[in-house]
C-alpha cells in the first residue's frame, strides 16, 4: 500500500478536482493549480496483527472561502462511513470522519484559503 494508491482509489470516487500528494504544487504560467487538493497518509498504528487505524488528511485550496471548503467536504462526503474499499494490496475495513465539517487552516500569501478534512480508515494490511 502506497500514497499512489491511496490516490487512486480517492479518484476513482469521482473528484474532479486535482489531487496531489504530500505538497500543492506552484502554480505557474502555463498551469494554475490554485484550485487543488492534497493528500497525506499517516501510517498510524497497529490495533492488532495486520490491522491499523491510519488517518487520512485532504488538504483543500481555492481562491475563496466557499470553494475551498465545498472541495473539504465533497470529499469528505463521498469517503465518510464507507466500507470494504481497497487500497493497492490492503482493504480498508471502514473510515469515519475525524470532524463534522472542514476545518479552516488559514490563507497565504497569495491569498488562497485553505480547508482540512480528516478521517480515519481502519485498514486490514494483512
Amino acid at each position: 500500500m502506497s500514497i499512489q494508491d491511496f490516490l487512486e482509489m480517492i479518484e476513482q470516487e469521482g473528484i474532479n478536482t486535482s489531487l496531489y500528494p504530500n505538497s500543492f504544487p506552484a502554480s505557474t504560467s502555463t498551469v494554475n493549480t490554485d484550485i487543488c487538493l492534497m493528500l497525506q497518509v499517516n501510517q498510524g498504528f497497529a490495533l492488532s496483527s495486520g490491522l491499523y487505524d491510519t488517518v487520512i488528511s485532504i488538504t483543500s485550496r481555492a481562491p475563496s472561502h466557499g470553494l475551498a471548503e465545498a472541495n473539504a467536504q465533497d470529499i469528505q462526503d463521498r469517503l465518510k462511513d464507507r466500507t470494504d474499499l481497497y487500497v493497492g494490496d490492503s482493504q480498508i475495513v471502514r473510515i469515519k470522519a475525524e470532524q463534522v465539517m472542514p476545518f479552516y487552516e488559514g490563507s497565504d500569501e497569495n491569498k488562497l484559503k485553505y480547508y482540512r478534512v480528516d478521517l480515519r480508515a481502519l485498514v486490514n494490511a494483512g
